[in-house]
């Protein structure tokens, strides 16, 4: 696997739900100053976690459990593989319910109003039926190269929501935003580092992409230009989200937009 897919699968990985989020968690934090600090802490914990996984990686690591269990002990594997059941679900399910947010706008658009009155087009029916047809079908691949052309599609998605928010923000220059300079709470600064580390969690995918790679200057070269790109995204998304919509932001930017 060459070092620029590599990259684009820990962008897939890493990009997704946090995306959308971002910008309610910098006006959750008390505004762009304070939120934009938070960030590069957080950017800076993410490089050094990739670094120690690069570097410990080898050939007969092919998850990140097994990083674990070889470095850690077959105790805190366990602990490990029950966290990453724990993460997936919650992860699964966040994703679940922005493919069904986004349903019910293509529907509203397609159908009408009232596409909710056809038992057929029920909210989770469609999410069970895009699963099935869409998801179900990616979790029978045993190596994460097989992923290389779907992740590109979904990077592709991604550039779309990227170049969409900036777009709106210039095109409209809103007047009559309140922006936050200040949190409402100090707790509230920790309330969104979750939301953040989320935003740059791809450990777990990082390690089969890890070892598919030749050589460890490949892994720099992929850890460096997925992780420039997830800060200039998060970036532009959580600036010029936030400057459009002030303290009406939604936890879902695309709701608004």
């Amino acid at each position: 696997m060459s070092w620029i897919m590599a990259a684009g699968l820990i962008v897939n990985a890493a990009m997704g739900a946090g995306l959308l989020n971002i910008a309610k968690a910098y006006d959750e934090a008390g505004g762009i100053v304070i939120s934009s600090i938070l960030h590069a802490i957080v950017v800076l914990l993410v490089i050094g976690a990739y670094a120690i996984l690069f570097v410990c990686c080898d050939k007969s690591t092919s998850s990140y459990e097994m990083f674990v269990l070889n470095k850690c002990g077959k105790f805190w594997q366990r602990v490990c593989s029950v966290c990453i059941i724990l993460y997936m679900y919650g992860l699964s399910i966040t994703f679940f319910i922005i493919i069904g947010d986004q349903l019910d706008r293509f529907l509203t658009f397609a159908v009408g109003v009232n596409y909710c009155s056809h038992w057929y087009l029920d909210r989770r029916l469609m999410i069970i039926v895009t699963s099935i047809i869409l998801v179900f079908p990616l979790c029978f691949s045993k190596t994460i190269k097989f992923l290389q052309i779907p992740s590109m599609l979904g990077v592709l998605a991604i550039i779309y929501v990227v170049i969409m928010v900036p777009v709106k923000y210039f095109s409209q220059r809103p007047t009559d935003v309140i922006i936050k300079k200040y949190p409402d709470s100090w707790t509230d600064i920790f309330l969104v580092l979750p939301t953040m580390c989320f935003s740059y969690q791809a450990h777990v995918n990082a390690v089969p992409v890890f070892v598919s790679l030749r050589t460890r200057a490949d892994c720099i070269k992929a850890t460096l230009a997925s992780t420039i790109i997830l800060i200039c995204s998060y970036c532009l998304v959580a600036v010029c989200g936030y400057l459009t919509f002030g303290i009406k932001v939604e936890h879902d930017i695309l709701v608004r937009n």
